[in-house]
């Protein structure tokens, strides 16, 4: 055989195995692109479930951890004194800080043994790395407005009497650390996630095996915040003294623009626990309840942007600061008092949740709020009449059952405990 002979055969089997990695890459790149939009198909759908079954996925979470329930009407997770038997000032609930044991650019990368147990839920192989925010942020694209990394104070541990808490100048202690917004939606909010995945499998459909996804059973207990990011959220009833009644506020968060608890109702203010500055580091120095109050009435109630350490107009800014200043005036005159009411964890994504209440004197209600908006980033105010922005009146039906289909278990928490010490907080029927 010649030698163009053998340099023909070996060009023809150098085409023929080209030819055959080609299509074979073709076929990995067209099967791989066939999981990815089944796994993102299934992701949108489980999401869904998650948006429009929110209640009935919270029903079984509560129903299924009864052993940590303190009462029907308080559907919060629980441990000896975190729902107080009085209501406390706000005051008298201490802060301690804790400076993170790693730098903040090694921060996201303590929680990496949680997110392996999780990314199983949306990607086909380990090759791939998205997370929880990740998959949100491409399939739903969500406003950067609101959904961005901020930094925000993680909580550590909490400590409450179980005595008299008369008795104690700091009945409950609340210990916190750095946090970023990103890590508590990988590590805590995915929980949500889990169990709606869950519901939606033919094999999982009775509460048990919906609450026993394989990231809730490697936490373990939803009262050790080791292993993932609890970030409060701080939960505000907010009444209105009368006359001629007492009345209050609520809020429904909007379906499409916002990432998680979408569609139901809550008290308001509501928001995470977080610093003025959501740029840098979460430090000390904002390590303040009423503070974050503040900021959410201005952002809820005035629609005014808090300082996220975004672009923010100057104009904007010295209004938020003129709200802040108004409200603090006002409740160091009295006309504003603010209550703590407990802690506890939303049985379905084991969140942490800050309950309290602010009780407004009429006329400072009417001042300060005298432009309060029908609708916000978040979603719309609800009002017994929009037209007169006339709020719903705090009665014991209106407190305990017109809304209990829809509330967050933290706003349901919320009501039943200032309805159960109206006498105390100073509500008359």
């Amino acid at each position: 055989m010649n030698a163009d002979a053998v340099t023909a055969i070996i060009s023809t089997v150098v085409a023929a195995v080209s030819l055959l990695v080609a299509y074979a890459t073709y076929r990995y790149m067209v099967n791989g692109q066939n999981a990815v939009t089944t796994m993102d198909s299934t992701f949108l759908r489980t999401r869904h479930e998650l948006k429009f079954a929110r209640s009935h996925l919270g029903s079984v979470a509560k129903e299924a951890q009864r052993e940590h329930l303190l009462a029907e009407d308080i559907p919060l997770l629980v441990r000896s004194g975190w729902i107080l038997s009085v209501p406390l000032p706000l005051d008298a609930v201490r802060l301690d800080w804790v400076e993170p044991a790693v730098p903040e650019s090694r921060l996201s990368a303590v929680f990496e043994p949680a997110r392996r147990v999780t990314r199983r839920y949306w990607t086909r192989s380990n090759e791939y790395r998205d997370t929880y925010h990740d998959v949100i942020e491409r399939l739903e694209k969500p406003d950067p407005r609101l959904f961005f990394n901020g930094s925000s104070f993680r909580l550590l541990e909490v400590n409450a009497t179980t005595g008299d808490v008369s008795l104690e100048k700091f009945p409950v202690t609340l210990t916190f650390t750095a946090g970023r917004y990103f890590d508590a939606l990988d590590t805590t909010d995915v929980l949500g996630y889990e169990t709606a995945t869950l519901s939606l499998s033919p094999r999982s459909r009775d509460a048990a095996r919906m609450m026993r996804g394989r990231y809730r059973t490697w936490l373990g207990s939803p009262f050790d915040l080791q292993r993932r990011c609890g970030i409060p959220g701080v939960n505000t009833l907010t009444i209105r003294r009368g006359p001629p009644v007492p009345t209050f506020i609520l809020h429904e968060r909007n379906l499409q623009k916002v990432a998680t608890s979408q569609g139901v109702i809550h008290v308001a203010p509501a928001g995470e626990f977080q610093p003025r500055d959501l740029s840098s580091l979460a430090g000390v120095v904002d390590l303040d309840l009423w503070n974050n109050v503040m900021r959410e009435y201005a952002e809820e109630f005035l629609g005014l942007g808090e300082a996220q350490g975004q672009s923010i107009e100057m104009q904007q800014s010295r209004r938020l600061d003129e709200v802040m200043s108004a409200l603090n005036d006002a409740r160091a005159a009295g006309g504003i008092s603010t209550w703590f009411l407990g802690i506890g964890m939303d049985p379905l994504t084991w969140k942490p949740e800050i309950l309290t209440v602010a009780i407004f004197e009429p006329e400072v209600f009417d001042t300060i709020f005298q432009n309060i908006v029908t609708e916000n980033d978040e979603g719309r105010l609800i009002f017994r009449d929009v037209d007169s922005r006339q709020m719903t009146p705090f009665t014991e039906s209106n407190a305990d059952s017109r809304f209990r289909d829809r509330l967050l278990p933290a706003g349901a928490a919320c009501l039943a405990l200032a309805w159960q010490h109206r006498s105390k907080l100073g509500i008359r029927d």
